[in-house]
């Protein structure tokens, strides 16, 4: 065997190596782009349901309730409990939500992850999800100034983000939503 022939063959491995790295690393980063897809798709899943209760509920606030004072009990940062016949069954409910710290989602891989807790009266509490990381409400009367006065409130700003549970390649997926929701029944007092 010549040198020459000897020269190809090693540049022929060479460069048969070279192939099959690139093409390992576009594999690699082809998966960690379905991983990132699916954990995108799981947050924005989660954040939905979320949003979707939750604007529901706080449309509803105040329903049958024949006084804005008996409306709303109490209207903090991260909490807000009220009344509402919010499934039309002519019984007037107590709604609260609050966040709870991220200890009580601490089995979870995400360090900044909290519990959304939603109870109506007569109902188990119900753990609306782990992921959410902030849940801030802030209140508004008539005219738009903001007000701690629950006989006051007529608008709520809900800022929610909510994150992936678990991270893919330190990956963590985040969602934001923010809104302003105007019960329809706090505005005709």
């Amino acid at each position: 065997m010549g040198s020459a022939s000897f020269l190809k063959l090693v540049a022929s491995f060479f460069i048969g190596g070279f192939i099959l790295l690139n093409i390992n690393r576009l594999t690699a980063h082809m998966n960690q782009d379905a991983n990132r897809r699916v954990v995108d798709s799981m947050t924005a899943q989660t954040a939905n349901g979320i949003i979707q209760l939750l604007e529901f509920d706080l449309n509803r606030l105040g329903l049958r309730v024949n006084r804005q004072e008996l409306s709303i009990i109490s209207a903090a940062p991260h909490a807000i409990t009220f009344f509402s016949d919010f499934d039309d069954n002519s019984v007037i409910e107590r709604v609260s939500y609050w966040l709870s710290d991220s200890t009580a989602a601490s089995h979870t891989e995400n360090p900044h992850d909290c519990i959304l807790y939603r109870v109506v009266q007569g109902e188990p509490t119900m753990d609306l999800s782990l992921g959410v990381t902030a849940f801030n409400l802030r209140y508004y009367d008539w005219f738009g100034n903001e007000t701690a006065d629950t006989e006051q409130i007529k608008t709520i700003e809900v800022s929610l983000e909510v994150q992936s549970v678990f991270s893919v390649d330190d990956y963590t997926s985040t969602v934001f939503y923010h809104t302003r929701i105007s019960p329809p029944n706090l505005r005709r007092y």
